[in-house]
């Protein structure tokens, strides 16, 4: 990154964010003649950010070039057979949660592969495409492009959460890419994001900077419907399953979505009832199911 380059991106960044400011004590250690290793570091951790605002620029630029509303381009899509993508989050040596011998890569791939499945049966003409159907990691870019990709209509990141020191109650979870300033969403964006919470809160600002209305809006009737029939489908086994709602989070593996994209996390690894609910096969089963119908109401929403 030459000098010039960089007091290029300086006046662009935000006045006051942690972003300028590490692009200031990149500047006085490449005027220094010390870049190392640090340096390095900062400048990757800046060049991941102005990727993820070209991106987001990207994305509004799409939104941009239609004025139809999003019901409208929803009815014109399913003039064909739709398109889902199920995303299984981490996996390889990304375990994303664990606990007492469950791991949530393995649980998210599995409530993937039967969400495939079922949408199948369900609708024969719907065709379903999974991030990944082993054990490896795919990496969060990847993910979004392979749903771009595919002209997916539907994008669903499916993970198990956790939480910090103890919880008194899990439930389900269905987020939608949004700013946010809640501490602890930050702090769980971070983690899956696997950046800083000054990066995501960084993120959040870059969010903020754009006019996404419409494609917020379609991710939202999106998530309710996720939401509302995850949650149904978890409390016929766990009747007293909390709903934690539909909120808004930084997760960066949304941001490439060209379509309707959500984040489900579909029950908690630390809450004990939970935790060993997962190890069972109706439970698994059920949850699976309500992914499955939620995709569907989505798609086919009655009149």
């Amino acid at each position: 990154m030459s000098l010039a380059s960089l007091q290029e991106a300086i006046e662009r960044a935000p006045r006051g964010s942690q972003c300028r400011k590490d692009l200031l004590r990149l500047l006085d250690a490449m005027s220094a003649g010390e870049e190392g290793t640090k340096s390095e570091g900062v400048l990757k951790s800046v060049l991941d950010l102005r990727r993820i605002g070209s991106q987001l620029e990207e994305m509004e630029a799409i939104a941009r070039q239609s004025t139809e509303e999003p019901d409208a381009l929803q009815k014109k899509r399913l003039e064909r057979a739709p398109t889902v993508v199920l995303d299984p989050g981490h996996g390889g040596n990304e375990y994303g949660a664990t606990s007492e011998g469950l791991r949530e890569s393995h649980l998210a791939l599995e409530l993937a592969k039967r969400a495939r499945e079922m949408l199948r049966e369900m609708n024969p003409e719907i065709e379903v495409y999974l991030t990944r159907d082993g054990d490896y990691r795919v990496s969060l870019e990847q993910r979004a492009e392979l749903a771009n990709a595919a002209g997916a209509d539907v994008f669903v990141s499916i993970h198990l959460n956790d939480a910090k020191g103890e919880i008194r109650r899990g439930g389900v979870t269905t987020f939608v890419l949004d700013a946010s300033n809640d501490a602890r969403l930050l702090e769980r964006a971070a983690r899956e994001n696997g950046i800083s919470i000054e990066e995501v809160s960084e993120l959040s600002l870059l969010l903020a900077s754009f006019d996404r209305g419409a494609r917020v809006s379609a991710s939202l009737r999106l998530a309710e419907s996720l939401q509302r029939s995850t949650l149904r489908g978890g409390r016929s086994v766990l009747p007293h399953l909390h709903d934690r709602g539909v909120r808004r989070a930084a997760f960066q593996v949304l941001i490439g979505a060209k379509m309707p994209a959500v984040l489900l996390e579909a029950s908690f690894l630390n809450v004990p009832e939970e935790r060993e609910a997962l190890r069972t096969e109706r439970y698994k089963r059920a949850l699976a199911r309500g992914i499955t119908r939620g995709i569907l109401d989505y798609l086919y929403p009655a009149e």
